[in-house]
């Protein structure tokens, strides 16, 4: 299948984090399949807008962030759409796209692009402190898959770490969560604000009994724990790990997020849901 890309032809690309401002476009539309997605340099190059068969299903908004945030004692928050009082955040070293095979370029262009393809990488290499990480997207066969391998300079406490954060629409209804082999946690949205769940778990799912349309989401990792955050704006799921662990100097650790979407009458979708993530 041929890349197009708005107003561009295909170039080499890497962009690199210096200088970026005035170089690249805000942001970047895909549209691969049934799944729309953006990426945007006000939310660290990390995904804000998710649409699938035409139907919004994450929460569009700017600080409905997407990403990796550390938790670090006496400091508080850092990564993506975290700042310390010193204004430290995630620090982009480089980033690369690929549509289909071919390495795309939006250097020097402005303006909002899209790229129309069957299959999209987007490769990110980043900084948070001590902590570097590799961090990648692909969408294909409507599918997200999220990789992010982490390193420490040095010995690093943290109160706790969350990536793979996914803002999903205000308007999903239902969660399922499967917590161990057999046992499933399912519950109603009620914007209130609290987490409904906050330890380890297999896979999730969200529900909109309005459209149909729901997410599953299926964690790899050592000790992972969903955070499931029930609020107004949005249901957020967060991936979370070394909670009130030290990350050793020098010991690379992986995590990986598989996303699919479905269309499901309400009575059918935990069945549907639970076929998604057999298959992931």
């Amino acid at each position: 299948m041929k890349v197009l890309i708005a107003g561009i032809g295909l170039m080499a690309v890497v962009m690199a984090a210096r200088g970026m401002d005035g170089q690249y476009p805000d942001s970047v539309d895909v549209s691969c399949g049934k799944l729309e997605v953006r990426l945007g340099a006000a939310t660290f190059w990390n995904m804000n807008r998710v649409v699938y068969d035409q139907l919004p299903i994450s929460a569009d908004l700017t600080h409905a962030y997407w990403g990796t945030v550390f938790e670090f004692p006496e400091i508080g928050l850092i990564g993506s759409g975290h700042k310390d009082k010193d204004n430290t955040s995630e620090k982009i070293i480089d980033l690369r796209m690929i549509a289909d095979g071919e390495p795309v370029s939006l250097q020097g262009v402005t303006g909002p692009k899209k790229i129309v393809c069957g299959e999209f990488r987007m490769e990110k290499r980043a900084q948070v402190k001590d902590i570097e990480f590799n961090y990648s997207l692909t969408i294909k066969n409507d599918q997200l898959t999220e990789v992010c391998t982490l390193k420490a300079a040095r010995d690093t406490p943290l109160n706790l770490m969350y990536n793979f954060m996914h803002p999903w629409s205000d308007q999903m209804t239902d969660y399922y969560i499967q917590v161990n082999e057999g046992v499933p946690k399912q519950g109603k949205f009620l914007a209130d604000d609290k987490f409904p769940h906050q330890n380890p778990f297999i896979w999730v799912a969200l529900y909109n009994a309005n459209t149909g349309a729901g997410i599953v989401s299926k964690a790899a990792g050592e000790d992972v724990r969903l955070f499931l955050w029930d609020r107004k704006q949005y249901k957020k799921t967060y991936l979370c790990s070394f909670y009130r662990k030290t990350m050793p100097a020098g010991q690379e650790v992986s995590y990986k997020m598989t996303t699919d979407f479905f269309k499901s009458p309400q009575p059918d979708w935990p069945k549907v849901a639970e076929e998604k993530a057999r298959q992931q």
